[in-house]
């Protein structure tokens, strides 16, 4: 937890320093209350272009976009991380600034108690859509800076991000 509350603190100036406003537009008791303490966190490397994948192809899915690697955080410090990263993205977009994509490539399922919240991310477009328990509750902005600190933990938990290459 001290862990936790150090990597929070850390970002912080990077969200007094980026010029947008940082007031909180997330819902009390929402995603981010869901991602203070979760009890497992899995990581999901996305296709972010459902067209492209073909119809005879045994891929699994997530809400729609191809699932193309997972990985349960089992290091807390990652996940502290990653979480840390998520937040802070989500609090410094408070600017409601999005770009007209929609290309995820990052998805993440983490477990509360009994709640399943599954987060669709495209750091593209800046944006997120929330899932609690299979239904889609909410939708939220983020930066495309936090994306770095996302991808890192992805790829040191062997995952690989789609890239358009």
């Amino acid at each position: 937890m001290l862990l936790r509350i150090f990597c929070l603190l850390s970002l912080l100036p990077l969200a007094a320093c980026s010029g947008s406003p940082t007031e909180n537009r997330a819902k009390p008791g929402g995603v981010l209350a869901a991602l203070a303490n979760p009890d497992r966190v899995e990581l999901i490397a996305l296709h972010p272009y459902p067209h492209q994948i073909k119809e005879d192809e045994q891929m699994d899915r997530m809400h729609g976009y191809g699932v193309l690697g997972r990985a349960v955080m089992s290091d807390d410090a990652s996940a502290n991380t990653l979480l840390a990263g998520i937040e802070i993205g989500i609090i410094e977009a408070s600017d409601g600034l999005t770009v007209d994509c929609f290309n995820p490539r990052h998805g993440l399922r983490a477990t509360v108690g009994q709640t399943l919240w599954e987060l669709v991310i495209c750091y593209e477009c800046r944006s997120m859509q929330v899932y609690r328990d299979g239904e889609h509750v909410d939708g939220h902005t983020t930066v495309e800076r936090t994306g770095i600190e996302v991808t890192a933990v992805f790829e040191a938990a062997g995952l690989t991000i789609h890239t358009n290459e």
